[in-house]
Protein backbone atom coordinates (compact mmCIF):
# COMPACT_ATOMS: atom_id res chain seq x y z
CA UNK A 1 0.00 0.00 0.00
CA UNK A 2 1.19 3.76 -0.82
CA UNK A 3 2.77 5.75 2.07
CA UNK A 4 3.84 8.90 1.77
CA UNK A 5 7.50 10.26 2.11
CA UNK A 6 6.01 12.99 4.42
CA UNK A 7 4.86 9.94 7.01
CA UNK A 8 7.55 7.86 6.14
CA UNK A 9 10.30 10.36 7.55
CA UNK A 10 8.51 10.80 10.42
CA UNK A 11 8.03 7.10 10.94
CA UNK A 12 11.62 5.13 9.46
CA UNK A 13 15.12 6.45 9.16
CA UNK A 14 15.66 4.85 5.58
CA UNK A 15 18.60 3.40 3.91
CA UNK A 16 20.01 1.51 1.36
CA UNK A 17 23.09 -0.32 0.68
CA UNK A 18 25.83 0.83 -1.90
CA UNK A 19 25.32 -2.30 -4.16
CA UNK A 20 21.19 -1.73 -3.57
CA UNK A 21 20.78 -5.36 -4.19
CA UNK A 22 19.20 -4.69 -0.22
CA UNK A 23 18.07 -2.20 1.91
CA UNK A 24 17.36 -1.97 5.39
CA UNK A 25 14.59 0.16 7.04
CA UNK A 26 15.32 1.17 10.98
CA UNK A 27 12.68 0.97 12.67
CA UNK A 28 11.36 2.11 16.42
CA UNK A 29 10.18 -1.53 16.93
CA UNK A 30 6.79 -3.05 17.02
CA UNK A 31 3.43 -0.85 17.44
CA UNK A 32 0.97 -1.64 20.09
CA UNK A 33 -1.34 -2.94 17.35
CA UNK A 34 1.33 -5.53 17.19
CA UNK A 35 1.06 -7.55 20.67
CA UNK A 36 -2.25 -9.47 20.70
CA UNK A 37 -4.57 -10.27 24.14
CA UNK A 38 -2.66 -13.37 24.75
CA UNK A 39 1.09 -10.98 24.41
CA UNK A 40 1.71 -12.42 21.24
CA UNK A 41 3.08 -11.11 18.22
CA UNK A 42 0.98 -10.97 15.12
CA UNK A 43 2.48 -12.59 12.14
CA UNK A 44 4.06 -9.73 9.98
CA UNK A 45 4.29 -9.63 6.28
CA UNK A 46 6.57 -6.82 4.67
CA UNK A 47 5.77 -5.89 1.00
CA UNK A 48 9.08 -3.82 -0.45
CA UNK A 49 9.39 -0.57 1.10
CA UNK A 50 7.93 2.42 -1.98
CA UNK A 51 10.25 5.41 -1.09
CA UNK A 52 13.89 4.68 -0.38
CA UNK A 53 14.30 8.47 -0.18
CA UNK A 54 12.75 12.25 -1.39
CA UNK A 55 14.28 11.21 -5.22
CA UNK A 56 11.67 8.63 -5.73
CA UNK A 57 14.20 5.47 -5.42
CA UNK A 58 12.61 2.22 -5.20
CA UNK A 59 14.50 -0.95 -3.45
CA UNK A 60 14.82 -2.89 -6.50
CA UNK A 61 13.14 0.21 -9.00
CA UNK A 62 10.11 -1.19 -7.84
CA UNK A 63 8.36 1.57 -8.59
CA UNK A 64 9.28 1.75 -12.21
CA UNK A 65 8.72 -1.61 -12.48
CA UNK A 66 5.29 -1.87 -11.57
CA UNK A 67 4.13 1.49 -13.27
CA UNK A 68 2.88 -0.60 -16.03
CA UNK A 69 0.96 -3.57 -14.23
CA UNK A 70 -0.69 -4.84 -11.16
CA UNK A 71 0.74 -6.92 -8.54
CA UNK A 72 -0.82 -9.53 -6.54
CA UNK A 73 0.45 -11.64 -3.99
CA UNK A 74 0.31 -15.24 -5.12
CA UNK A 75 2.07 -16.82 -1.90
CA UNK A 76 3.55 -16.11 0.99
CA UNK A 77 5.85 -17.71 4.00
CA UNK A 78 6.78 -16.33 7.24
CA UNK A 79 9.11 -18.55 9.67
CA UNK A 80 9.45 -17.13 13.54
CA UNK A 81 12.22 -17.70 15.76
CA UNK A 82 11.26 -18.44 19.44
CA UNK A 83 13.16 -15.41 20.16
CA UNK A 84 9.83 -13.66 18.66
CA UNK A 85 8.18 -14.18 21.50
CA UNK A 86 10.64 -13.99 24.09
CA UNK A 87 10.07 -10.90 26.36
CA UNK A 88 13.65 -10.76 27.39
CA UNK A 89 14.50 -10.77 23.32
CA UNK A 90 14.66 -6.75 22.94
CA UNK A 91 11.83 -5.60 20.27
CA UNK A 92 12.66 -2.20 19.91
CA UNK A 93 14.08 -0.55 17.75
CA UNK A 94 14.35 -3.54 15.01
CA UNK A 95 15.62 -3.72 11.40
CA UNK A 96 13.82 -4.96 8.64
CA UNK A 97 16.46 -6.22 5.57
CA UNK A 98 15.10 -6.42 2.06
CA UNK A 99 16.45 -8.88 -0.45
CA UNK A 100 15.51 -9.86 -3.82
CA UNK A 101 13.96 -13.95 -3.22
CA UNK A 102 13.64 -15.25 -6.14
CA UNK A 103 12.77 -13.81 -10.56
CA UNK A 104 10.75 -15.91 -12.83
CA UNK A 105 9.42 -14.53 -15.79
CA UNK A 106 6.30 -12.54 -14.69
CA UNK A 107 6.57 -13.30 -10.88
CA UNK A 108 9.39 -12.37 -7.83
CA UNK A 109 9.61 -12.57 -4.67
CA UNK A 110 11.04 -10.44 -1.91
CA UNK A 111 12.60 -11.97 1.15
CA UNK A 112 11.90 -9.69 4.34
CA UNK A 113 14.09 -10.54 7.50
CA UNK A 114 13.58 -8.96 10.71
CA UNK A 115 17.08 -8.22 12.77
CA UNK A 116 17.50 -6.79 16.20
CA UNK A 117 19.96 -4.57 15.37
CA UNK A 118 21.89 -5.36 19.14
CA UNK A 119 22.48 -8.54 18.73
CA UNK A 120 22.43 -8.83 14.61
CA UNK A 121 19.88 -12.15 15.77
CA UNK A 122 17.55 -12.70 12.53
CA UNK A 123 14.35 -13.37 14.54
CA UNK A 124 11.71 -13.34 11.55
CA UNK A 125 11.59 -14.13 7.49
CA UNK A 126 8.96 -13.50 5.63
CA UNK A 127 9.28 -14.03 1.73
CA UNK A 128 6.13 -13.17 -0.43
CA UNK A 129 6.09 -13.98 -4.68
CA UNK A 130 4.26 -11.85 -6.21
CA UNK A 131 2.66 -11.84 -9.89
CA UNK A 132 2.90 -8.79 -12.01
CA UNK A 133 -0.73 -8.70 -14.38
CA UNK A 134 -1.68 -7.01 -17.51
CA UNK A 135 -3.69 -3.88 -16.42
CA UNK A 136 -6.36 -4.89 -18.96
CA UNK A 137 -6.14 -9.04 -19.61
CA UNK A 138 -5.71 -9.18 -15.89
CA UNK A 139 -2.89 -12.14 -17.59
CA UNK A 140 0.57 -12.66 -16.39
CA UNK A 141 2.92 -10.11 -17.35
CA UNK A 142 6.48 -10.78 -18.18
CA UNK A 143 8.89 -8.70 -16.16
CA UNK A 144 10.88 -6.30 -18.61
CA UNK A 145 14.60 -7.41 -19.96
CA UNK A 146 15.90 -4.21 -18.62
CA UNK A 147 14.50 -4.97 -14.98
CA UNK A 148 15.83 -9.05 -15.34
CA UNK A 149 19.30 -7.45 -16.70
CA UNK A 150 19.33 -5.45 -13.92
CA UNK A 151 18.23 -6.94 -10.79
CA UNK A 152 18.37 -10.91 -11.74
CA UNK A 153 21.50 -11.30 -10.58
CA UNK A 154 20.81 -10.60 -7.08
CA UNK A 155 17.92 -12.52 -6.21
CA UNK A 156 19.29 -15.16 -3.55
CA UNK A 157 16.40 -18.01 -3.99
CA UNK A 158 16.47 -20.54 -6.93
CA UNK A 159 12.95 -21.52 -6.79
CA UNK A 160 9.70 -20.17 -6.76
CA UNK A 161 6.86 -20.10 -3.17
CA UNK A 162 4.70 -22.64 -4.33
CA UNK A 163 2.42 -23.66 -1.73
CA UNK A 164 0.10 -26.73 -2.49
CA UNK A 165 -3.33 -27.27 -2.39
CA UNK A 166 -5.53 -28.37 0.91
CA UNK A 167 -8.05 -31.00 0.78
CA UNK A 168 -10.67 -29.78 3.27
CA UNK A 169 -12.36 -32.55 5.22
CA UNK A 170 -16.01 -32.75 5.34
CA UNK A 171 -16.40 -32.52 9.21
CA UNK A 172 -14.08 -29.30 9.52
CA UNK A 173 -16.30 -26.71 11.56
CA UNK A 174 -17.07 -22.96 9.83
CA UNK A 175 -16.65 -19.55 10.84
CA UNK A 176 -18.40 -16.28 8.88
CA UNK A 177 -16.40 -13.22 8.18
CA UNK A 178 -17.66 -9.94 6.47
CA UNK A 179 -15.10 -7.48 4.45
CA UNK A 180 -15.14 -4.42 5.94
CA UNK A 181 -13.97 -1.31 4.57
CA UNK A 182 -10.78 -1.31 6.65
CA UNK A 183 -9.76 -4.90 5.38
CA UNK A 184 -9.58 -3.32 1.31
CA UNK A 185 -6.31 -2.36 0.14
CA UNK A 186 -5.61 0.07 -3.01
CA UNK A 187 -7.12 -2.16 -5.46
CA UNK A 188 -10.22 -2.43 -3.50
CA UNK A 189 -9.38 -5.84 -2.87
CA UNK A 190 -9.14 -7.50 0.64
CA UNK A 191 -5.92 -6.51 1.58
CA UNK A 192 -4.04 -9.73 1.73
CA UNK A 193 -2.70 -9.39 5.41
CA UNK A 194 -6.36 -9.67 6.53
CA UNK A 195 -7.22 -13.30 5.56
CA UNK A 196 -4.45 -14.43 8.30
CA UNK A 197 -6.83 -12.28 11.31
CA UNK A 198 -10.22 -13.73 9.77
CA UNK A 199 -8.00 -17.67 9.89
CA UNK A 200 -7.22 -16.70 13.57
CA UNK A 201 -10.68 -15.35 14.63
CA UNK A 202 -11.74 -18.16 13.12
CA UNK A 203 -9.19 -21.05 15.07
CA UNK A 204 -10.01 -19.40 18.01
CA UNK A 205 -13.67 -19.74 17.47
CA UNK A 206 -13.70 -23.10 16.91
CA UNK A 207 -11.59 -24.12 20.38
CA UNK A 208 -13.72 -22.56 21.93
CA UNK A 209 -16.83 -24.48 20.86
CA UNK A 210 -14.28 -27.49 21.31
CA UNK A 211 -13.74 -28.60 17.57
CA UNK A 212 -9.99 -28.47 17.95
CA UNK A 213 -8.55 -31.59 19.47
CA UNK A 214 -5.28 -31.41 20.89
CA UNK A 215 -5.45 -27.64 19.67
CA UNK A 216 -5.92 -25.68 22.59
CA UNK A 217 -5.36 -22.66 23.97
CA UNK A 218 -2.00 -23.62 25.18
CA UNK A 219 -0.41 -24.48 22.13
CA UNK A 220 -1.82 -21.20 20.59
CA UNK A 221 0.14 -19.14 23.25
CA UNK A 222 3.36 -20.85 22.44
CA UNK A 223 3.03 -18.97 19.18
CA UNK A 224 3.15 -19.19 15.37
CA UNK A 225 6.75 -21.34 14.16
CA UNK A 226 5.93 -21.35 10.49
CA UNK A 227 2.73 -19.82 8.24
CA UNK A 228 2.20 -20.94 4.42
CA UNK A 229 -0.36 -19.07 2.81
CA UNK A 230 -1.82 -19.36 -0.83
CA UNK A 231 -3.61 -16.37 -2.89
CA UNK A 232 -6.05 -18.23 -5.06
CA UNK A 233 -8.90 -15.47 -5.41
CA UNK A 234 -10.48 -12.07 -4.78
CA UNK A 235 -12.79 -10.71 -2.33
CA UNK A 236 -14.25 -7.37 -2.14
CA UNK A 237 -15.93 -5.33 0.54
CA UNK A 238 -19.26 -6.61 2.14
CA UNK A 239 -18.16 -9.78 0.38
CA UNK A 240 -19.32 -12.78 3.38
CA UNK A 241 -16.62 -15.00 3.55
CA UNK A 242 -16.68 -18.82 4.82
CA UNK A 243 -13.39 -19.74 6.96
CA UNK A 244 -12.76 -23.54 7.33
CA UNK A 245 -10.73 -24.56 10.02
CA UNK A 246 -9.32 -27.77 11.21
CA UNK A 247 -6.49 -29.41 12.75
CA UNK A 248 -3.64 -31.86 11.44
CA UNK A 249 -4.37 -35.67 11.83
CA UNK A 250 -0.14 -35.57 12.03
CA UNK A 251 0.49 -34.00 15.21
CA UNK A 252 -1.21 -31.15 17.33
CA UNK A 253 0.72 -28.10 16.26
CA UNK A 254 -0.56 -27.98 12.69
CA UNK A 255 -3.78 -26.23 11.83
CA UNK A 256 -4.98 -25.58 8.49
CA UNK A 257 -7.41 -22.90 7.28
CA UNK A 258 -9.68 -23.02 4.09
CA UNK A 259 -11.64 -19.58 3.42
CA UNK A 260 -14.44 -19.34 0.49
CA UNK A 261 -16.35 -17.03 -1.61
CA UNK A 262 -19.24 -18.29 -2.81
CA UNK A 263 -18.43 -21.42 -2.21
CA UNK A 264 -15.25 -21.17 -4.01
CA UNK A 265 -11.44 -21.65 -2.09
CA UNK A 266 -10.17 -18.24 -2.54
CA UNK A 267 -6.92 -18.60 0.09
CA UNK A 268 -5.67 -21.17 2.37
CA UNK A 269 -3.02 -21.43 4.56
CA UNK A 270 -1.45 -23.64 7.43
CA UNK A 271 -0.25 -22.52 10.65
CA UNK A 272 2.43 -24.92 12.60
CA UNK A 273 2.95 -23.93 16.34
CA UNK A 274 6.06 -23.95 18.28
CA UNK A 275 7.13 -26.79 20.68
CA UNK A 276 6.69 -26.32 24.69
Amino acid sequence: MKRSMAHLKNMYRLTVSETEKDSVIHTPGLSYESIDRDDLLHQQEYLPPTLLDETGRTIFDYAQLTSDRLTFVASSEVISEKAVYDTSVPKSPLDVLYQLGYVGKSSLSTVASIVVPSTGQAILRNINHLVGMDKTSRRPKPLPDWWREKHGGSAILKNPLIVPRLQRPTDAPQYTAKVAWMHTDNYNHTNYTTYVDYCINALHYAIEKGCMGAVNKDVVKRGIKSMRNTYIGESLENDELTVWVWASDQDDRTVHFDVQKLGQSIFQSTFVYHDE
